[in-house]
């Protein structure tokens, strides 16, 4: 019988495998479940400041070793920077939370 951590990684492996987005990290093609964008306006000096921000839940074991935040990945041709890296000793799955590099 399975324990729920297998279960948990099948089910992300699966999610990744149907829903899943391409990005390159580091010269190295990976897949993740990407959340919509959230494209916002902000009154900046000069004018406004845009932020295009979204979230990849990845397979951890995937990565020989996380990102760092600051660090970029291309996405669909646009360079992004990681801005949070989410994950938890018992979680199969890591969390990006990332943002455009001209934000």
């Amino acid at each position: 019988m399975s324990n729920f951590q297998d279960i948990i990684s099948a089910g992300l492996s699966t999610a990744t495998e149907i829903f899943g987005t391409s990005f390159v990290y580091k010269t190295k093609t990976y897949y993740g479940v990407q959340t919509e964008n959230d494209f916002t306006l902000e009154l900046a000096a000069g004018g406004f400041k845009s932020d295009n921000h979204f979230s990849l839940y990845c397979i951890k074991s995937d990565f020989t070793a996380l990102p760092e935040p600051g660090e970029t990945l291309t996405l669909g041709g646009v360079e992004y920077r990681f801005v949070h890296v989410i994950t938890s000793q018992d979680d199969p799955g890591v969390r990006f939370d990332c943002t455009c590099t001209d934000s």
